[in-house]
């Protein structure tokens, strides 16, 4: 900016200053490129005071201009007047000053400085004003990242709690064989899913099989729990929050399989409505009763999930749950589709 303004400024007073000499040109031209420069050096030193000041108020560095913009005018305004009167050889003495013109000259380039310092104050807070908004921006994502973070690790102990509830279970009942199987299933499902970053997508199809670890684990609990997956080869690649199932499938399990009579069934099935993939988790059992699988205490699980949805998609992440007819429960999720190609 200050190059601009003052090769501007350059350009318009030489046209001047050589129409009214031609005969001195270079001299004109050569002068006016050094008071040129000392101008751009003074603006320079305004530039670096208001720098090691920018940690202050607004005011402050207003009166620091108001100080120093016509301090610099006045001795460029001198430089100026002298200079020239060399550039046209005219001699210079001193005492002969004529203070009209010298008066003239400190106001025209007093102006100009401050004409300066109002284009640098403008372009310096628009800078500013985009820094503090990208900043604002990397704020707002990074708590965002925290939320998701912090809404994943509330799933991840609900299912440990659960699985090592049924380990215990089942030592207590003298199944050291079925015991020792969950714990292997158990370690080989937290290997897959402590890798996982809470706040990423994963396909469509690393969920599922996540949730066939964890459905494997539970079929040790409850023998009669079969497990059905519908999910289409052309929605396997969909992309999908890490973990998005996993507290439906905890919540199928926990509150229908766990308090329905045998036989009891889990299916998870995907499909497409419009341009929002949606992925549904049923659950049913021989005593199955209606609203029975999100029970008082069962809405944590469920609230996590929207609340994911919400900050990964907006308004175009929900969450449907409810019974169906026949008795059974089914908790659907829709989102965006998305399939890289």
């Amino acid at each position: 900016m200050s190059a601009v303004f003052w090769i501007s400024s350059f350009a318009a007073l030489a046209l001047g200053d050589v129409s009214r000499a031609p005969d001195r040109v270079l001299a004109i031209v050569g002068m006016r490129t050094a008071l040129t420069a000392l101008g751009m050096g003074f603006c320079l030193l305004i530039h670096l005071l208001l720098r090691r000041l920018h940690h202050r108020s607004f005011r402050y560095r207003v009166i620091a201009l108001v100080l120093v913009a016509p301090l610099c005018a006045e001795l460029f305004a001198w430089a100026n007047y002298f200079g020239m009167k060399v550039a046209f050889g005219v001699p210079v003495h001193v005492p002969a000053v004529d203070l009209s013109s010298v008066i003239s000259a400190v106001m025209q380039f007093t102006w100009l400085f401050l004409a300066w310092a109002g284009f640098y104050f403008a372009l310096y807070y628009s800078a500013e004003a985009e820094a503090k908004e990208r900043r604002a921006g990397e704020l707002r994502a990074l708590a965002q990242q925290a939320q998701l973070q912090a809404l994943a690790y509330q799933i991840n102990p609900h299912f440990l709690f659960n699985s090592l509830n049924a380990v215990s279970a089942l030592m207590l009942d003298g199944r050291i064989a079925d015991a020792e199987q969950i714990v292997t299933r158990l370690g080989r499902f937290l290997r897959h899913t402590l890798a996982l970053d809470p706040a990423s997508a994963i396909t469509l199809g690393q969920e599922v099989a996540i949730q066939r670890e964890y459905l494997a684990i539970e079929q040790q609990r409850f023998p009669d729990l079969a497990a059905e997956f519908h999910i289409p080869d052309a929605l396997a690649n969909a992309r999908l929050p890490a973990l998005s199932l996993q507290p439906l499938v905890e919540n199928a399990v926990k509150h229908g399989v766990a308090r329905s009579a045998p036989p009891t069934w889990i299916r998870i099935a995907a499909s497409v409505g419009g341009e929002q993939l949606e992925v549904a988790v049923e659950n049913g059992g021989g005593a199955q009763a209606q609203g029975m699988a999100e029970p008082e205490g069962g809405g944590v699980g469920l609230a996590n999930v929207r609340e994911r949805l919400a900050r990964h998609f907006g308004e175009r992440g929900r969450l449907a749950v409810g019974s169906l007819e026949d008795g059974s429960f089914r908790a659907v999720i829709s989102l965006p589709l998305s399939i890289p190609s």
